[in-house]
């Protein structure tokens, strides 16, 4: 049963970029649903490594869209990687605070932007923010942003192994 569907899976780019557009959209909905069914509130943080996926999302459909087959699809494919590697890096980071590795930026933490006292106590009455150094939930011991840190990782290195595998085998099945 496994061994087909890695065949289908990595049989060329088109397919291989459908796979990971699926994983990706799976990850962004149960974010989505866990913000929405668990009342979980998302840091600064937390919104970017959504923006990487957005961004995959849309650069990895425009390409299945515009190139269907051929060359094309390679540059999707790389740009795909760089956004995994940008993804990586800042859930490393938002881990790293979680676990006092690595200091917080002044943008992790709740600003007003109060012009007077009376708007600023308003503010900071109605702060609902999330910084980024707070775990607000656990699964199996880690947050969600260490568990995003280690789905991306392995997005990344299964797409890179992938990407080398493809021009190893230039000539065979594992080819535009």
């Amino acid at each position: 049963m496994i061994k087909p569907l890695t065949r289908l899976i990595f049989a060329n780019h088109r397919n291989y970029l459908i796979t990971l557009l699926s994983v990706i959209l799976i990850a962004l909905a149960l974010a989505h649903l866990s913000e929405a069914w668990l009342a979980l509130k998302p840091c600064k943080l937390c919104h970017y490594q959504r923006y990487i996926y957005y961004a995959m999302v849309v650069v990895m459909s425009l390409g299945l869209i515009i190139f269907p087959q051929g060359k094309p699809l390679k540059l999707v494919f790389l740009v795909s990687i760089l956004l995994l590697i940008a993804e990586v890096l800042i859930a490393g980071y938002h881990t790293g605070i979680e676990f006092d590795i690595f200091s917080p930026w002044q943008g992790c933490f709740n600003h007003s932007e109060a012009t007077d006292l009376a708007q600023l106590k308003q503010d900071l009455l109605n702060a609902t923010a999330v910084t980024c150094e707070k775990v607000t939930f656990r699964f199996l011991g880690l947050s969600l942003a260490a568990w995003n840190y280690l789905f991306s990782l392995l997005l990344l290195v299964i797409s890179i192994y992938y990407f080398f595998l493809a021009q190893k085998d230039n000539n065979k099945s594992v080819t535009d």
